[in-house]
């Protein structure tokens, strides 16, 4: 095969991938080769799921959650926690001189005073974890505190250091609660717990647009 119809070939299976999702749109990270560079997936035979990291290298990484052929997800999240910065140039997350900067409430006050009647993490009373979020303008763009669901797919996949290389061993923060004095945190390898709320633990933001 030449070059030109191979290049073609390429153009066209690529094109077809984009397409199952929607085609681009304004969070797309850009033409070919980024999608195959900056991607990868793992896939979980006992469950038959296929979770997809992308490293948008703009501070942002997509999470492509696939599960047989009959539910999606595809969420946008922050590169760096919380507390911490990107850097463009090269493409890492710089801590904070003291990391006590980098850790946040849930609540300050444990019950759910933070929580809206689905138990969503709100902004009507004090939350360090909803506020840092909810403040942040990366890429013009309104976050909120990651859900569980995403978190617990970053969390167990294999690539997730190379990812977010500056998540740890520290816990953080899901969005939602439906305990009255405790939320779910989460950490390396898929660990969950549930932490008091006006406990101090890392925070990730999601996008809070739709993205699918």
């Amino acid at each position: 095969m030449r070059f030109k119809e191979l290049f073609a070939a390429i153009a066209i299976a690529v094109a077809a991938t984009t397409a199952c999702w929607g085609g681009y749109d304004e969070y797309d990270i850009g033409p070919f080769p980024y999608y195959w560079l900056f991607m990868f997936p793992n896939y979980n035979a006992d469950t038959n799921t296929t979770v997809t990291l992308i490293d948008r290298r703009d501070g942002t990484v997509e999470v492509r959650s696939e599960r047989g052929v009959y539910t999606n997800y595809r969420v946008l999240v922050k590169r760096c926690r919380q507390g911490h910065t990107f850097q463009s140039s090269t493409n890492t997350c710089v801590a904070p001189v003291s990391e006590s900067s980098a850790e946040f409430n849930y609540c300050a006050t444990n019950n759910n005073a933070c929580n809206d009647s689905d138990g969503a993490l709100i902004g009507i009373s004090a939350s360090e974890a909803f506020d840092t979020c909810t403040a942040d303008t990366l890429r013009t763009l309104s976050w909120h505190v990651a859900s569980g669901s995403a978190l617990r797919d970053i969390m167990e996949h294999p690539d997730r250091d190379t990812v977010f290389p500056d998540l740890g061993d520290d816990w953080l923060w899901a969005n939602q609660s439906r305990e009255t004095t405790t939320a779910s945190v989460y950490r390396k390898l898929d660990l969950t717990e549930f932490r008091s709320k006006s406990e101090k633990h890392g925070v990730l933001c999601q996008h809070s647009g739709d993205f699918l």
